[in-house]
């Protein structure tokens, strides 16, 4: 089940983005490996009702932030070019627990984020991630996302700020009113 997250569940989400980084480390990907993403960053996608979290058995075992409104830095591309220029969906900090990857998880995250955009009227979303997270460009590529360019992220990033961005969009499909 796919559902917002609440402030009760930031512990489990604290616990599996320290899992994620850990396994990021593990694997020598320079991401999620400072302070960022922050607890606080979790907070505030969870007030603003733009976190969701993945359960299995009561258990958070994925989850992501799906964000409406412009990426700052989405705004400059480099060595390529967004795909569209409509309104769009960003997905962030995606991850899925270690001991269910392999089991199509990320895969379902995604599509959930594709229709929830779709039933806010969006039908464009993008996603950026470090240029080593081979997983990721595989579940991205797999899902349809096709890869843009490489954006920077913010200046105050204190580990690299290259990251690989993707783009995707879908035809909303309309209910025949026959």
């Amino acid at each position: 089940m796919i559902r917002l997250a609440i402030l009760k569940d930031i512990n489990q989400i604290w616990k599996l983005r320290c899992m994620t980084s850990d396994l990021l480390h593990e694997r020598g990907i320079d991401q999620w490996q400072s302070q960022f993403p922050t607890k606080e960053q979790f907070i505030n996608d969870i007030n603003t009702e733009e976190f969701y979290v993945m359960e299995v058995d009561h258990k958070i075992i994925g989850m992501m932030a799906l964000k409406s409104g412009v990426e700052p830095t989405y705004d400059v591309i480099y060595d390529g070019n967004w795909h569209e220029n409509l309104p769009y969906m960003t997905i962030h900090r995606i991850a899925v627990d270690r001991a269910y990857k392999s089991h199509g998880y990320g895969l379902k995250l995604l599509d959930f984020a594709k229709k929830k955009a779709s039933t806010l009227g969006y039908h464009y979303m993008r996603i950026d991630t470090h240029e080593d997270n081979q997983a990721a460009i595989r579940r991205f590529t797999q899902f349809g996302f096709v890869y843009c360019g490489y954006i920077l992220l913010s200046e105050d990033h204190p580990t690299t700020r290259k990251r690989l961005a993707y783009d995707m969009t879908w035809e909303i499909k309309h209910e025949n009113s026959n």
